[in-house]
């Protein structure tokens, strides 16, 4: 299958050129290895098929022993959906009477992020097929991360199952790993994004669960971030309760509430101008009268750090009626570096304060 085609997309007013990826052959050519020596080894992905027997070109070379170890080293950490191997057959019927079945039964595949199979997962263990039943080819479902793909089989443990040969053959004929090529997208064209919080960017291949999460956050796409009761035990040491991930802890006695701009009344999650910031700032002010929060930005730090800075800068007008917005913004980044790092940021902190300033002014004439 190719690794990705063209989708000209024609629509009203023009055309729209569009990359389509869709799952390939991940290990066509890709480096391989087999136990003992490598002579051969590369036979098993270099696409040819066309002749099965172990005497030919196109199938590993046959060697029959008590255990017997292959793999293809993908190049990368990808996303797998299925694994497809081609045994050799003689170029004879494949049924109970080839007496090459009985040398493939008890086969394992893995998938692992080291040359290790103990090291990975188990994709497939075969415990159910005779000499009658065996398929060829066979497909196998894989839908996790791995790089390497590793076929294994042995007859080290006496007494063998039915129809089980006293050897081991690693007569393949072709390996096809199929999956997406770039990391970091899911769906049966790979074109949809995993979510942006995944480790490593890796996402299951159909359902776009993360298989793992960025530091502090959890869940299945980890858009929640880990609370005080919810992190791992060996997580928990007080020495470490301030910073956790890219949570803060204030007390751990105390939850923490989570707060979005998106949630708040009115508020739009971007652009975020003086009058949201401000909304923002209010209502926080008001919910964290409650008990601590943590605000959760979708913008990054630009919108972080011109929150913080005009929350602490609002705090120091109401107690000193003045502030030194320059020396508050500063403390913020002794801690933060990112914090206000732009002169856009800069000037909306103090477009913020000007109409905070200002929407006091009105009150207190108002009052008067």
């Amino acid at each position: 299958m190719d690794e990705m085609c063209w989708l000209v997309c024609c629509l009203v007013g023009g055309c729209m050129l569009t990359r389509v990826l869709s799952y390939e052959n991940l290990a066509l050519n890709k480096s391989t290895w087999k136990q003992g020596d490598s002579c051969g080894a590369n036979r098993a992905v270099d696409g040819q098929k066309t002749s099965l027997s172990v005497y030919g070109t196109d199938c590993l070379p046959s060697t029959y022993t008590k255990t017997v170890e292959w793999r293809v080293d993908l190049g990368n950490i990808l996303s797998i959906h299925h694994i497809f191997i081609q045994y050799a057959t003689n170029n004879k019927q494949w049924d109970a009477n080839n007496s090459l079945t009985k040398t493939f039964m008890g086969f394992s595949v893995y998938l692992s992020n080291t040359t290790n199979k103990e090291d990975g997962v188990l994709c497939f263990r075969d415990t159910i097929f005779s000499k009658a039943t065996i398929p060829n080819p066979v497909n196998i479902t894989c839908p996790y991360h791995g790089r390497y793909v590793i076929y294994y089989n042995n007859r080290t443990h006496y007494p063998y199952p039915p129809d089980y040969s006293d050897t081991v053959a690693g007569a393949l004929c072709e390996v096809e790993v199929y999956g997406c090529p770039i990391q970091g997208f899911y769906g049966e064209s790979c074109s949809i994004t995993c979510p942006r919080n995944c480790q490593g960017g890796h996402c299951h291949i159909l359902k776009g669960t993360c298989l793992g999460c960025d530091d502090g956050l959890t869940g299945p796409t980890c858009e929640t971030i880990q609370t005080q009761t919810n992190v791992p035990d060996d997580n928990k040491d007080p020495d470490t309760a301030e910073h956790l991930g890219h949570m803060l802890i204030f007390d751990i006695a105390h939850a923490v509430s989570i707060l979005e701009p998106r949630e708040s009344p009115g508020i739009d999650s971007t652009p975020v101008g003086t009058s949201s910031l401000l909304s923002l700032v209010s209502y926080a002010t008001n919910v964290s009268a409650k008990g601590p929060i943590t605000i959760v930005s979708k913008d990054g730090a630009s919108l972080c750090g011109a929150f913080c800075a005009v929350f602490n800068c609002m705090q120091q007008i109401n107690m000193d009626d003045s502030v030194d917005v320059f020396t508050t913004v500063r403390q913020l980044q002794t801690r933060r570096p990112e914090f206000c790092s732009t002169l856009e940021e800069y000037l909306l902190v103090y477009r913020a304060l000007y109409d905070y300033i200002g929407t006091i002014s009105q009150n207190i004439y108002e009052n008067m």
